[in-house]
């Protein structure tokens, strides 16, 4: 049994699959599973050279003493597969999300496309200092790329709530047990978000409340729980 926690254990892994592998790296970043970016040593069959691949363990990767189901691994791959396969999300759309490529249950291994190494988080693109160190064009060229990634994340993530809305998804995606602690995580994001960034308005705390109670009462199954500024890219 390979260690799928280390970069040569993912090596070994890989060596008798389709995705051999000549390289594998660690990403930092990740907190509940062990990420890493795979160069390829044959190109997939779209000429993809890289792929990320996400290993969950019975416990928190960042957090070893938090323990945390393995098979956690089931819903992003599904809730992954869902996107693509519901026309929510496709390769010309300004937000895009990683295609999963392919999913091994039997050690909670997700593989998934690699969107790119040469991106940064939206929390360092908007960070104070950079913009302290920008001219006046490069704070308004930096406003209206906030602006413009503000709406499609607001599009995509209306099509998404009302998409996960359906009832239909109650079997793949329901966790009745974590709705409240998801719900509770997901607003704390956002007010400090807001706050961080001065762009809070006196109707979202109305809202996340109004938001709270009706998750208490309604079938409501997914929604995009992780939004924070440290995790779009």
């Amino acid at each position: 049994m390979n260690d799928l926690t280390t970069s040569n254990g993912v090596l070994d892994y890989l060596s008798n699959t389709q995705f051999a592998a000549a390289d594998v790296q660690r990403l930092t970043g990740g907190f509940t599973a062990f990420s890493y970016r795979v160069s390829l040593s044959t190109p997939l069959e779209d000429g993809s050279a890289t792929l990320i691949i996400k290993h969950y363990e019975d416990y928190v990767a960042f957090a070893p003493e938090i323990r945390f189901e393995s098979t956690r691994s089931d819903f992003e791959y599904n809730a992954l597969m869902a996107l693509w396969d519901c026309g929510l999300i496709n390769h010309d759309s300004v937000i895009q999300v990683p295609r999963p490529i392919h999913y091994d249950r039997e050690t909670h291994t997700v593989f998934l496309s690699d969107l790119g190494s040469d991106i940064v988080s939206l929390d360092v693109m908007f960070d104070e200092h950079l913009k302290r160190a920008c001219s006046d064009l490069d704070h308004a060229n930096i406003q209206a790329v906030a602006s413009g990634i503000g709406s499609a994340l607001g599009t995509f993530l209306g099509r998404l709530h009302e998409w996960g809305s359906s009832t239909g998804h109650r079997q793949l995606f329901l966790h009745p047990h974590r709705q409240d602690r998801i719900f509770a995580l997901f607003a704390n994001l956002s007010i400090r978000s807001a706050t961080k960034f001065e762009v809070k308005e006196g109707w979202l705390e109305s809202m996340l409340s109004e938001e709270s109670r009706r998750i208490s009462i309604d079938d409501r199954v997914l929604a995009m729980g992780d939004l924070s500024l440290s995790t779009s890219l």
